[in-house]
């Protein structure tokens, strides 16, 4: 109880300073330390309907979307950053969320907030070598993945995420990452981290990832992750690895994505063995006109083992994400979704299903 009630005054404590920082900046602009910090924010509400009608009131399997029939407020972020240039070596980045959706997802083992996340805390450092080598400390978003958590520079074309963004990859690594850019074509990243979402580690060894991203050609972006390591608590031996591998072509009015994964897992208990699971997704948005356009989605998710969501299964899913950009600040869409199973995994009444559909409705504010 205690420590219950001193994290909630140390996060209140936070959200004031980072409010005085603000109100310093804007009666002090000649402060050239506070004048370096930007200050972003993100605003996501939904509503969501169940035509299962599930007596959980929750839509099965979703990730930030569990919650049926409500009107949520998902996420509020700010984002506090000082960005490097050519004449700043250093840097840093917090990344702070709250709501009612988000935070209670991405939370990191041993930096539980409750519905307050601190999502990505760290520093930046530019090493003078060649382009310059890029060196960051901290918490920060995984490098795997086609989808992100949704934020103010970055949101997806989809209301609801992907079967394998939920259970096929991490969300966030504690460690450090280096990353340089060769030429136009051709970069490299590497980490090692804590593990999965672990802002303190589990076990005594470490994570290891590595990212290679290719532009063979203008508008084709191609991205190749690998992660490996031990993610079981006080394990050193079981290895959980993926392979990811994420692309995206633009077309001027149409754009195309993909995302496969491959994952694998040692256990040694009941029995010694290795789960797998795999998925492949495909995305297609089609650009109507400057303020409109029709988002596509369908994937296909293998958890053989049922190591991921708990079943062994084969999930599929279609998404249609119509969206309205009424500025470049504000976006409306509307969202259907249709789910399956070779599993009754999906509360339907007081029953289970093989399938789910959904209807929602998503607004985004960001600047």
């Amino acid at each position: 109880m205690h420590s219950n009630r001193l994290n909630n005054n140390l996060l209140n404590l936070c959200f004031f300073v980072l409010l005085l920082s603000i109100n310093i900046t804007a009666q002090n602009k000649e402060t050239n330390f506070l004048t370096g910090i930007k200050i972003n924010a993100f605003l996501s509400g939904s509503y969501q309907y169940n035509f299962n009608n599930p007596n959980d009131m929750k839509n099965n399997l979703r990730v930030f979307d569990y919650d049926n029939n409500s009107f949520k407020m998902d996420a509020l972020q700010l984002s506090f950053h000082q960005d490097t240039d050519s004449n700043t070596a250093y840097g840093f980045r917090a990344d702070l969320y709250t709501g009612s959706s988000i935070p209670r997802i991405v939370h990191s083992c041993g930096l539980n907030s409750g519905d307050i996340d601190i999502f990505q805390l760290y520093v930046t450092y530019i090493l003078p070598v060649g382009k310059g080598i890029r060196f960051d400390f901290g918490k920060f978003a995984t490098l795997l993945g086609y989808e992100v958590v949704e934020g103010w520079e970055n949101y997806n074309d989809q209301f609801s995420h992907s079967f394998l963004f939920g259970y096929s990859i991490p969300y966030t690594h504690t460690g450090i990452k280096a990353s340089y850019t060769f030429n136009e074509v051709v970069s490299a990243a590497a980490f090692i981290a804590n593990g999965w979402d672990n802002a303190i580690d589990n076990n005594r060894s470490k994570t290891i990832g590595a990212q290679l991203a290719l532009t063979p050609v203008s508008g084709l972006n191609i991205y190749s992750n690998f992660i490996s390591g031990p993610e079981q608590d006080n394990n050193d031996s079981n290895i959980r690895s993926v392979l990811d591998i994420a692309a995206s072509y633009d077309l001027n009015k149409i754009t195309l994505g993909l995302n496969a994964d491959l994952g694998w897992e040692d256990f040694s208990l009941p029995k010694s063995y290795t789960a797998q699971w795999s998925g492949l997704a495909a995305y297609i948005k089609y650009k109507l006109c400057d303020k409109f356009s029709l988002n596509f989605r369908g994937e296909i998710f293998k958890d053989n083992d049922g190591m991921r969501t708990g079943v062994a299964q084969i999930l599929s899913e279609i998404t249609f994400t119509p969206s309205y950009y009424l500025s470049n600040h504000f976006t409306i869409r509307a969202e259907f979704r249709y789910d399956n199973s070779d599993q009754s995994v999906f509360v339907s009444g007081n029953s289970t299903s093989s399938t789910q559909l959904t209807l929602g409705l998503n607004i985004i504010y960001h600047y």
